[in-house]
């Protein structure tokens, strides 16, 4: 039996596209990280060195129009809200604790994950 014309020509089907790494990918990763992590040791040098320039900060914020205080309280959130529990009455070892778990969500969020690979289609 004589061969198909179609049987000896390559089919886009059986190629595998060469895998290459995303746009995102080629810049740095670590750059937001970085900067939470410079964020909240700030947060952490005011709590332990200077609580009254936090407090003084907390009271200028409530002083700002609601217009502004939505929008830094949803750019800065874990900050603000970091910031609001500090200001509570709860004792110091459940603020810690949950100032704690804010910083270490937010670093986690903020880590570098491994590039996804990206197929073209052909």
């Amino acid at each position: 039996m004589a061969n198909h014309p179609l049987d000896v020509m390559p089919s886009a089907s059986y190629s595998q596209p060469e895998p290459r790494r995303s746009a995102t990918a080629k810049a740095s990763p670590y750059g937001g990280l970085g900067g939470v992590f410079l964020i909240w040791s700030a947060f952490g040098a005011l709590v332990f060195f200077w609580p009254d320039t936090l407090t003084r900060m907390w009271d200028q914020y409530l002083d700002w129009n609601v217009t502004s205080q939505i929008i830094v309280g949803v750019l800065l959130l874990p900050w603000v809200v970091a910031t609001w529990v500090w200001q509570s009455d709860w004792s110091t070892l459940v603020r810690a604790l949950v100032i704690g778990f804010l910083a270490i969500g937010t670093l986690i969020s903020f880590a570098p994950r491994s590039p996804k690979l990206v197929t073209e289609a052909s």
